[in-house]
């Protein structure tokens, strides 16, 4: 109850329910993604749906700078950060686990 939670890759999947989770237990969460923001605005709606806020970050987190820039925005927002949750991916497919580079 009223922690500041950051979340990568929070748009959909795995984050995304994380970040549902966490709103229910009472937490505001910063949703931090790429680039699919209609996911990322209906990842939002169900936290503030759960009466908490949400505040929406996309970016490239392989950019270090966008990394800093993520954590000021939820001191800014939330005036801390409580939790962080790295979930950020990136998938790929393979025709065959051979493929896959050492």
């Amino acid at each position: 109850e009223g922690k500041a939670t950051v979340i990568t890759g929070a748009d959909s999947g795995i984050g995304r329910a994380v970040a549902i989770a966490f709103a229910r237990e009472g937490a505001d969460v910063l949703i931090s993604y790429l680039d699919e923001h209609e996911d990322a605005k209906e990842t939002a709606k169900w936290v503030e749906d759960a009466g908490r806020k949400a505040v929406l970050v996309p970016g490239d987190l392989a950019d270090p700078g966008h990394c800093r820039s993520v954590i000021a925005t939820a001191v800014q927002e939330f005036g801390r950060v409580d939790v962080l949750v790295n979930n950020a991916a990136f998938q790929m497919t393979h025709e065959s686990i051979e493929e896959i580079p050492d």
